[in-house]
């Protein structure tokens, strides 16, 4: 069995445990070839029973293993703007970039991780278990950090989190992740004005603007440079760009609706961060 042959049929391995409702026989069973593999041991008929399983089971998937672009695990990790907030297709932006990605030939697992109000203190909190228990050594994974829009707002007359602050938790943890996965920066994106201050889910009153999102992102752009972090300013062109004011607007004054999420998504994929990640060895 060539290198190759053996990397494809681990990634394969590792697809089938992610399916929801397999029987703890097979999960043994694969523990075994899979161990045999590592050995260079594996029988054909183990062979060919796992790519059976794999067309039994994933469909598609097995085909996933032999596209020609990246076979690649990536963590999106931020806030609502992450979740995909307002979007009335439930896609938000990650999963249209991971399905532009498809269409290029690469085969992204998508793993949404943004919560809602989340500051980058709150995601410094969680990021590393939960990036962790996704992304394993047999297969190329990453991270996209976007945060800032909730770092910047003032709640009840307070910010959440002061800029200085809001860098400082930034550095330490775009640093350890650089160390171990490659990482990919998508700053905030801007809101409307009009209708600040907005009243919360549990009654508190935030208000942002435009031009401190701005300073946020400026801040998280400079401190891209220095840890060398690919970077990508969302403040600038969005609140130039009419259908994504007009998609803001017609929301709840923080999110976009589908329209705004297509443009994040299209910016995005376009973005020579996120394509030379798509690339890289």
């Amino acid at each position: 069995m060539s290198m190759a042959e053996q990397s494809e049929d681990l990634r394969l391995i590792a697809q089938l445990r992610e399916v929801d409702d397999l029987r703890l026989e097979t999960r043994e069973e694969l523990g075994w070839i899979e161990e045999d593999i590592r050995k260079g041991d594996a029988s054909r008929e183990d062979l060919d029973y796992l790519r059976k399983l794999g067309g039994e089971l994933l469909g598609g998937g097995v085909e996933a293993t032999a596209r020609s672009g990246k076979i690649i695990r990536v963590c999106f990790v931020g806030d609502s703007i992450t979740t995909g907030t307002g979007d009335e297709t439930y896609l938000g932006w990650p999963a249209r970039v991971a399905n532009a990605a498809w269409e290029e030939g690469h085969d992204v697992t998508c793993y949404n991780l943004g919560v809602r109000a989340d500051t980058s203190e709150h995601i410094a909190a969680r990021w590393r278990a939960e990036c962790e228990s996704r992304l394993i050594p047999d297969i190329a994974g990453a991270v996209v950090f976007s945060f800032g829009l909730n770092d910047s707002a003032d709640m009840n007359g307070t910010r959440r989190v002061p800029l200085d602050r809001s860098i400082e938790i930034a550095r330490a943890m775009l640093a350890e992740a650089k160390a171990r996965w490659p990482v990919l920066w998508v700053g905030p994106t801007p809101i409307d004005e009009a209708r600040q201050p907005v009243t919360g889910a549990t009654g508190a009153k935030f208000d942002l603007r435009n031009e401190r999102i701005a300073e946020y992102s400026e801040a998280y752009r400079e401190l891209a440079i220095e840890l060398a972090v690919p970077y990508l300013d969302l403040v600038k062109p969005l609140v130039a760009d009419d259908a994504f004011t007009a998609s803001i607007a017609s929301g709840d004054a923080l999110h976009p609706t589908r329209k705004g999420y297509e443009v994040i998504a299209d910016r995005v994929t376009a973005w020579a961060g996120w394509q030379g990640l798509l690339k890289s060895k």
